[in-house]
């Protein structure tokens, strides 16, 4: 009887633990992180392809996604543009990115809400974050692809690009 009960409460701990730690927790979520963008495409329709537009001027995007649903855009492109707000996954690679204050060069300009649902696509062991920005027409949307902080995306052989 006394191995019984014993039994009984550790599964019973064992399965309140297991539900505890999955609700609410972004522990295992593969946006969390530093991101550095390292390659943008668009469809062009003049020329009935795909064109790398990397090269249109970014000097230097960062998106930082934290644990606790926030993020922090950074754009360096003769001034420095930060975008702050927050994210949640809706399910399905869909995630949901809600701006709310706009700063230039550390000067608040705008504290306008916006919010737009990008399917986010994951690479190489989550090393690799790519944006679909029309994810209802995903063979012509703008493609963004971000990296890791230190990962070197020359080593991922996983995420398809439309340019090349």
């Amino acid at each position: 009887m006394k191995k019984l009960l014993l039994l009984s409460a550790l599964l019973i701990f064992a399965c309140s633990s297991d539900d505890s730690s999955d609700t609410n927790n972004n522990n295992f979520e593969p946006i969390i992180g530093v991101w550095d963008l390292y390659y943008q495409e668009h469809f062009s329709d003049m020329s009935n392809s795909w064109v790398d537009t990397t090269t249109d001027g970014i000097i230097n995007l960062t998106t930082t996604f934290y644990e606790n649903g926030e993020f922090l855009y950074e754009e360096i492109h003769n001034d420095i543009h930060t975008l702050t707000g927050v994210w949640e996954n809706l399910g399905n690679n869909i995630y949901r990115i809600e701006t709310n204050m706009l700063y230039e060069n550390g000067v608040l300009v705008s504290e306008d809400v916006n919010f737009t649902d990008i399917r986010i696509l994951f690479y190489c062991d989550n090393n690799i974050m790519r944006y679909d920005w029309g994810y209802e027409y995903p063979d012509s949307s703008p493609q963004d692809y971000f990296s890791k902080d230190s990962y070197n995306p020359q080593d991922c052989n996983e995420a398809p690009y439309n340019a090349n």
